[in-house]
């Protein structure tokens, strides 16, 4: 959804989680937190997009968008 949809108020704060998703088939709850939120890219390719870190386990989810932490995981994985 976009930053401005009225859903995505308080998620989407300074300081809060970077994104929010809207329910299509399902919606994370509890116990999901750190996992992942992937889609699908060209050609068909799986893409890491963010990490769940909440919802209102009924509309809305939130999570941290994983761009912002690449020189990081960088950093600790191994290649």
């Amino acid at each position: 959804m976009r930053s401005d949809d009225r859903r995505c108020r308080g998620y989407t704060e300074p300081g809060g989680s970077d994104f929010c998703m809207a329910k299509v088939s399902g919606i994370p709850a509890g116990g999901d937190s750190g996992g992942p939120v992937m889609s699908v890219g060209r050609h068909g390719t799986e893409v890491l997009l963010g990490v769940f870190d909440g919802s209102d386990r009924q509309r809305t989810a939130e999570a941290g968008e994983i761009a912002q932490q690449l020189a990081w995981i960088r950093s600790v994985i191994r290649r």
